[in-house]
């Protein structure tokens, strides 16, 4: 009997040449295959699918994570700037949030509701933007070490990486169950942040990874 085995082979190739006197952070993708990298800098670029690369937006201030929102704009966080700039399909820039957030990183969108939830690296803390710019804060823990990745699954549960202590957090803003046994309960009561007051569903923070 031939045996297979569970691990299948990863193709890993270089798709562009360096970005020579940039660094590269945040990538999405738009539904075309476009991929939009942010360069921590002044600049996003453009890779299209035949692999042609050039730069789709300046004028950023410490670009980081991005995301594509529901109208197919562009959401990209400068974490200097502690803002979020709107950028249409042919690159034109338009501040969208320009308070109310500190060191932003990470974008990701709720597809259902249109609501843009960031990750703040200083403020130890998630924000959630509607539609409107409109910024309210969703989560603040000591479970929260400077996030910087977000994204949603299908089941609309938030998932978070810290930078400093290279943790996954779970976020599911349906109910605050019990501590994860990956911690000892006398630790919980700081990690288990009751709700914020604007919001009104309290929000488990789980642990996902030790």
């Amino acid at each position: 009997m031939r045996r297979f085995s569970a691990r299948a082979e990863t193709e890993i190739r270089s798709l562009t040449g360096v970005i020579n006197g940039h660094s590269t952070g945040g990538v999405t993708t738009d539904l075309v295959g476009n991929i939009y990298i942010a360069d921590f800098g002044d600049f996003v670029w453009k890779i299209t699918p035949e692999g042609e690369r050039h730069v789709f937006a300046s004028g950023l201030y410490g670009a980081s994570g991005n995301a594509i929102d529901n109208e197919g704009n562009l959401l990209q966080s400068n974490c200097y700037g502690n803002s979020i700039t709107r950028i249409d399909r042919k690159g034109q820039t338009t501040p969208f949030v320009i308070s109310g957030l500190s060191g932003p990183v990470g974008v990701a969108v709720n597809r259902q509701t249109g609501d843009i939830y960031v990750a703040n690296c200083s403020g130890n803390s998630i924000a959630r933007i509607a539609r409107d710019g409109t910024v309210s804060p969703f989560a603040k823990s000591d479970l929260l070490r400077c996030p910087n990745g977000i994204a949603f699954d299908r089941e609309g549960n938030l998932y978070v990486v810290n930078y400093r202590d290279n943790k996954m957090l779970k976020i599911d803003p349906r109910v605050l169950s019990r501590p994860s046994r990956q911690y000892p309960k006398r630790d919980w009561g700081t990690y288990a942040s009751r709700r914020i007051d604007s919001m009104s569903p309290r929000m488990n923070r789980t642990p996902f990874t030790k």
